[in-house]
């Protein structure tokens, strides 16, 4: 069963019009946020109630030694254990381990959903650690990732960003 936790809605801190471009785009949760209306919130709420299992149980394929949702979890509780005790490359480490392990999928693998999301988030997760050493290095491993499972949302965002910084629009 899904629970969730609550809604708002993410709003940019300067009108669309604005000329600060960062700062008429969503960036980040804890700014620009306002209260939804329970029924629209009850809407999204049974829309997704249903959806989200099925999309979670769909990631999960029996000839993958673990599923996206699986490396989520596990990486996840890493990066935060790392994390206070400021040992990054132990992240980087086990995303490296999870490709490795990927690698070793049958060839029928290769080219189901499950891997292509699975290996897809690996990229675009050693991306962003790259990012805090070299961004263009960050936006190989995003295209990387988009090429694998072009529906990565995150990745274009990663790439839009990049480019977004290097003011190339």
């Amino acid at each position: 069963q899904t629970e969730f936790l609550g809604a708002y809605w993410k709003l940019p801190s300067e009108p669309l019009r604005s000329s600060d471009v960062q700062a008429r785009c969503v960036s980040k949760a804890h700014k620009g946020t306002a209260t939804v209306n329970q029924a629209d919130a009850e809407m999204v709420y049974d829309s997704l109630r249903y959806a989200l299992p099925e999309v979670f149980f769909v990631l999960h394929h029996e000839d993958l030694p673990f599923g996206t949702f699986d490396v989520c979890v596990h990486v996840g509780k890493a990066r935060l254990r790392a994390a206070k005790k400021g040992e990054e490359p132990l992240v980087e480490d086990l995303f490296t381990v999870a490709a490795d392990k990927l690698a070793e999928c049958s060839a029928k693998s290769l080219s189901s959903v499950p891997w292509k999301c699975t290996r897809s988030y690996i990229e675009r997760q050693l991306g962003a650690i790259e990012a805090r050493r070299c961004w263009l290095c960050a936006k190989e491993r995003w295209l990387i990732a988009v090429t694998i499972h072009p529906w990565n949302a995150n990745a274009h965002y990663l790439i839009g960003t990049h480019y977004l910084r290097l003011q190339t629009w």
